[in-house]
């Protein structure tokens, strides 16, 4: 504290605020920033960002150079300046929430200002790798400043209630709309594509509610996360392959198609809309084995036959790396508890095989001669220190606990394991835990990581009768749920207050293929021969459909992320990716009328309350959401079929169309930038094999 108030002394009060807005560019940047670059982001002027930094020169690594970062010392420096509680003197205490938006107010300002297309000035059709001076372009024509902004805006976004000031959204909102493809040029040529995807993400989440925006924001998202490979290899092929394939209902489409310049002229196949799913990756051999790391930032696969391990982006679906496998065949793929190894466990005899990703060196490699049995694995984990690994598996057809050292790469003991097993173990503090299913009771036991003492019983909960006939089956060791699967229904059960969470029928036409649970517990997720995928989400009454997604997978096996955020199907040779955040709406509230159809009907729905009407001419296709008490239209949607049916549940809106059920949602008050939506805007769809009624 004597440093700065020595440093400033009793400077003009007017001048606080800038030292304020200048220390805390230096220490909430996502990397180190210039003066330079510092003065350009905030407004200010090079001299005076340097003068305020050189005043304190001594907390600072700081050069005489403007152009060069600027870093503080010693980290106790940003930890002091940020604590109130340390940092009493309000004239240098410097609030991250405030001085964040700050930041990404100057980072919108300098994109909107500045982004123009083509700034590199590259030629037609050609990839970013194949342009010899592509770095010396960059330099020479994109400034620091906004390298960083094109960057890191994002990073800045931490506040929530600071992002949704009209400022901020209308500057993200006119960003998107006028130079969002610019931006993605930047980032492509800089080899940082795979920041827009997190920009897009971000900015969805913190403008959860903030509509039409996060209208843009989630199309944006799916244009980039649907053409990534494209986006990321060229940003000339932005506008030549990836604008037009886009689809013909997207926002992004609609508001950048004049810079659209096609190679090739598309005749027919071009979808209207984006597709349910976020991203598809397809492989040539069948895939064996899929895991999510536990960060949900990556997903490990690997193939029948192929000696390698695919890392994937768990957004794009994009390869990340390839570890050489000795291993032909991959019983088990296991991340450790902080990500930073993956182990392979191959099948019969073969070889376990630990890698560091971080290096991609190999950790250690246990060979068949290292442990005495053939196994088939039932399930893997970590120790919670992420140094030793235990197996489930069936040793001779015997159930069993094997243990081994990662790191020393030794096979420490087996345990054999009494009654049928719940296929599940896991990490609990230092030991290990099972679950067992005897006689009316799901027994939980303990055994110790690196003694190979018999288990230790540690509690018994009660178990369903209709259990034993259980085709399919999986547990939850935290929550101590069971899920398992009986003739036409599947059901959770929650041991700990011995009832049923879940019992649905939704699957009793056809066999469920896998079930998992997510981490926490909060999704459970089930796959079914009929390519369905059923995603159940915890509620206060148990689990409760979210979503149901229809899916092209021969063989689904659905996962949930860590994170309750994503699930992935496993196909014989593909993975889809989907976002849960996609929900289901209830249409029982919603009645259908029977009418007479003609060219000079029209259809009239009226919600609850009777404020609002909904119109729309029989078999036309566009709507109107129309407010009773103003007379102003809440909202007009292009349904993009023929409607025959129109009601409005809550702020909800359904049409009925040729084979569908189509939902969106209206917008949130009354000040809206455009009262207008398509297909693309719409929050479910739900198809029909027949119409809902007699056509």
């Amino acid at each position: 504290m004597s440093i700065l108030q020595e440093a400033f002394g009793d400077d003009d009060p007017e001048d606080d605020p800038k030292i304020c807005s200048t220390l805390g560019a230096v220490i909430l940047a996502a990397d180190p920033l210039s003066p330079s670059t510092i003065a350009t982001l905030l407004g200010f002027s090079t001299k005076s960002v340097f003068l305020r930094l050189s005043s304190v020169h001594s907390l600072l690594i700081l050069q005489e150079d403007t152009d060069s970062p600027v870093r503080p010392f010693h980290k106790s420096f940003p930890d002091f300046i940020v604590d109130p509680t340390r940092c009493t003197n309000k004239r240098f205490h410097v609030s991250p929430p405030s001085h964040h938006s700050e930041l990404l107010a100057g980072c919108l300002k300098l994109m909107n200002q500045t982004l123009e297309k083509n700034m590199c000035n590259l030629p037609d059709a050609i990839a970013n790798c194949e342009v010899d001076d592509l770095g010396e372009r960059t330099k020479r024509h994109l400034d620091p400043a906004l390298q960083y902004a094109c960057k890191s805006w994002h990073k800045h976004l931490i506040d929530e209630h600071a992002v949704r000031t009209p400022e901020i959204t209308s500057a993200i909102h006119q960003f998107l709309r006028k130079k969002f493809l610019f931006w993605l040029e930047v980032l492509s040529v800089l080899g940082a594509a795979r920041e827009a995807v997190d920009a897009l993400d971000v900015a969805a989440k913190r403008l959860e509610t903030t509509l039409p925006t996060l209208d843009l924001v989630n199309d944006c998202f799916r244009f980039v996360t649907g053409l990534f490979e494209v986006i990321s290899t060229s940003s000339t092929h932005i506008y030549h392959s990836a604008l037009p394939l886009c689809p013909r209902q997207s926002m992004v489409r609609s508001l950048y198609e004049p810079h659209a310049r096609p190679l090739t002229r598309i005749v027919h196949g071009l979808p209207n809309s984006w597709e349910s799913s976020i991203a598809t990756a397809k492989f040539p051999i069948f895939i064996r084995t899929a895991v999510w790391s536990p960060c949900s930032r990556f997903i490990a696969i690997s193939q029948v036959v192929y000696p390698t391990i695919e890392i994937l982006d768990a957004v794009t679906l994009e390869r990340v790396t390839t570890l050489r496998s000795p291993a032909y065949r991959t019983a088990w793929l296991v991340f450790s508890p902080n990500t930073r190894l993956l182990t392979l466990l191959g099948t019969a005899r073969e070889t376990i095989m630990s890698w560091d990703l971080q290096t991609g060196g190999v950790v250690s490699a246990i060979t068949a001669e290292k442990f005495k049995y053939s196994m088939e694995y039932l399930s893997v984990t970590y120790s919670t220190c992420g140094t030793m690994l235990a197996a489930l598996c069936s040793i001779d057809y015997t159930p069993a606990i094997s243990i081994w050292n990662v790191y020393s790469g030794t096979h420490t003991h087996s345990q054999s394991i009494e009654g049928r097993p719940l296929n599940e173990i896991w990490a609990h503090g230092e030991c290990l835990r099972f679950a067992t299913a005897e006689s009316g009771s799901i027994v939980t036991w303990e055994i110790g990581f690196t003694s190979p003492h018999a288990p230790t019983r540690v509690e018994s909960l009660p178990l369903p009768d209709d259990f034993h006939s259980s085709r399919e089956s999986r547990f939850h060791p935290t929550s101590s749920r069971l899920a398992f699967t009986t003739e036409g229904s599947v059901r959770v059960w929650d041991a700990h207050g011995s009832k049923f969470l879940l019992e649905s029928t939704d699957v009793k036409d056809c066999r469920v293929t896998s079930m998992s649970f997510s981490p926490d517990g909060r999704f459970f997720v089930c796959g079914t021969e009929n390519l369905e995928i059923y995603l159940w989400k915890e509620s206060p009454a148990g689990y409760t459909l979210h979503r149901k997604i229809i899916s092209n997978a021969r063989v689904l096996k659905p996962l949930v992320s860590p994170n309750g955020e994503s699930v992935i199907a496993v196909d014989d040779k593909a993975i889809q990716l989907w976002r849960t955040t996609d929900s289901v709406t209830s249409f029982s509230d919603v009645s259908t009328p029977t009418f007479q159809r003609s060219n000079n009907a029209f259809i009239l729905g009226f919600s609850s309350g009777e404020a609002l009407a909904v119109i729309a001419r029989a078999e036309g296709e566009t709507v109107v959401v129309l407010d009773l008490k103003s007379g102003i239209p809440r909202l007009t949607i292009d349904a993009g079929m023929k409607v025959y049916v129109v009601g409005v549940a809550g702020s909800t809106v359904v049409v009925v169309g040729e084979g569908k059920i189509v939902t969106w949602n209206l917008p949130a008050g009354s000040d809206v930038l455009n009262p207008r939506a398509n297909v693309n805007d719409s929050v479910l769809t739900t198809t029909f094999n027949h119409p809902p009624f007699p056509v």
